[in-house]
């Protein structure tokens, strides 16, 4: 007496096929499914997963120290700024004397980056992702500052309201927008460095893009202490007063696209790289 064979049953290898069975593929599901589960076998085996895992908790680790740095940062200039009447610091004298805090706010204002780029060296092996997580750390803290800084005292009103972004070596001038933008991208770099540092590296070499970073660095810097480094013969009673009218965006952007290279230059090595993979997960 045969036995009983349920309609398209055929299609599958019984359980006793054995290696047959192993190696079936499950026609019945999507391709994108199947994919998936090709690219996990890519993966499985291997320490990346566990890699993957260990450096994004690097990453949130690293934020939410810039996290907390960018609240005492916010904290500190709210009380400085409340102190000397000055929360919208674009208005007449600036910058006030305020006895002995002049050289104390220079220091503090060192003492900050030393603070930033120290956690980033910590957290990673290698000097490119210990560059990466500090360039995340300073560009998360710094526009959080502004974050918080708007929570605590409703300014700034605007991202084109002006601000004293820096004091050394000289008074830094720009709208928030600027250096927003630039956190922007160090966030972004920092991200792909730090997290996909097993990205092949693409034929054209890096020291040429990070030239061309360094130059965009360099006109960005001098878009921002463009006015203090004309007056700045008159000595420190008139970086006091100084108070710019106009910023130059075009130049800005100039060095803003100069310092993307980086990012781009990284962002085409991760998708180079992210077709390799599924292109072998494609093979059965």
């Amino acid at each position: 007496m045969g036995t009983k064979q349920l309609p398209g049953s055929g299609d599958f290898p019984s359980p006793n096929d054995g290696e047959q069975f192993h190696n079936a593929q499950p026609h019945f599901l999507p391709e994108n499914v199947l994919c998936f589960f090709r690219v996990v076998r890519v993966f499985r085996g291997s320490k990346e997963l566990f890699r993957l895992k260990t450096t994004w908790r690097r990453w949130l680790t690293v934020v939410a120290f810039a996290t907390a740095m960018a609240w005492v940062e916010s904290a500190v200039v709210y009380y400085l700024r409340t102190h000397i009447d000055r929360i919208d610091p674009y208005q007449p004298h600036p910058l006030p004397v305020i006895g002995g805090l002049g050289p104390v706010e220079l220091v503090r204002e060192f003492a900050t980056l030393v603070m930033l780029f120290t956690v980033g060296a910590l957290a990673a092996r290698t000097w490119r992702a210990r560059f990466g997580y500090m360039l995340l750390a300073f560009g998360a803290w710094d526009i959080l500052y502004y974050v918080f800084l708007k929570l605590m005292c409703d300014w700034p009103h605007s991202l084109l309201d002006w601000d004293i972004l820096f004091l050394l070596p000289l008074p830094w001038w720009g709208p928030v927008l600027a250096p927003v933008l630039i956190s922007t991208l160090m966030i972004l770099w920092g991200t792909m460095a730090t997290q996909f540092e097993h990205i092949s590296p693409a034929s054209t070499p890096r020291w040429k893009a990070w030239m061309l970073c360094t130059s965009g660095a360099i006109i960005a810097l001098y878009t921002f202490m463009t006015d203090a480094i004309h007056a700045r013969d008159g000595g420190v009673p008139v970086l006091r007063e100084l108070l710019p009218t106009t910023f130059n965006w075009p130049l800005f952007g100039l060095g803003l696209a100069l310092m993307s290279v980086p990012v781009w230059r990284s962002y085409f090595e991760l998708r180079s790289k992210s077709e390799n993979v599924f292109a072998e997960a494609q093979t059965p």
